[in-house]
């Protein structure tokens, strides 16, 4: 759990998120929960089923490796 949130501490500082003043999209299809920011996805899968993850061409941070391509969310991955 420590090193999740400091990929997220250290993605975040990346993609200077603490600067951004639009709001993010948030959508919800197939229990998949998507905050769509400018150019950032970020996408968890409430469903107790695999389902595919939102078109990306780059996986940054994930908490369970992503092998599949396109990328596939397990339950509960994020």
């Amino acid at each position: 759990m420590l090193a999740w949130y400091q990929g997220l501490i250290a993605l975040r500082r990346k993609l200077t998120w603490s600067q951004r003043t639009a709001w993010p999209q948030v959508d919800e299809t197939d229990d998949v929960l998507t905050v769509t920011y400018e150019d950032i996805v970020v996408a968890t899968n409430l469903s107790d089923q695999d389902r595919p993850a939102p078109a990306a061409t780059t996986v940054l941070l994930s908490w369970n490796p992503v092998d599949a391509v396109p990328p596939i969310l397990c339950p509960g991955q994020t």
